[in-house]
């Protein structure tokens, strides 16, 4: 009969399931300092929530005044000068917002005219004055006009 004696590991350390104090000190530091990062990206990001808001508003009414003037024939936008002032029910919603049209002639070209819309605010955050500007061409022939 022969005896199965059973073999042990030569391994200074047992055979244990599981994790050492160490590297769950380690995970933690890691873990901490990623939700640190990820909360303070996230209160940043907070932050520009109303500048963001402001932005678009200033978009919104820039864009309104190209689509009122692209609707109206170039002698009509030629009638109306070199710029003028405009304020809308969005600008009302911004800090000492105020909107300008410009209307110029870049090109030297009696049919064409180019408009600019900007509207100039100050940032309900820090105050600060901010510019929107947007511009358009308007022909002769105008939009789908021939």
């Amino acid at each position: 009969m022969t005896t199965v004696i059973p073999q042990h590991r030569s391994s200074s350390r047992p055979d244990r399931r599981g994790f050492t104090l160490v590297e769950v000190m380690i995970s933690s530091i890691l873990l901490g300092a990623c939700l640190i990062v990820i909360g303070a990206s996230f209160v940043s990001g907070l932050s520009f929530i109303p500048n963001i808001r402001e932005i678009s508003i200033a978009t919104m009414a820039a864009q309104e005044q190209l689509e009122i003037n692209r609707n109206r024939s170039l002698d009509q936008i030629i009638a109306l000068g070199a710029n003028y002032n405009f304020t809308t029910p969005q600008l009302n919603q911004l800090n000492s917002a105020v909107g300008t049209v410009t209307i110029d002639n870049p090109f030297g070209n009696n049919n064409i005219r180019r408009i600019t819309a900007t509207v100039t605010w100050n940032t309900s955050s820090s105050g600060t004055a901010v510019t929107r500007q947007l511009a358009t061409l308007v022909t002769r022939r105008g939009l789908n006009r021939k």
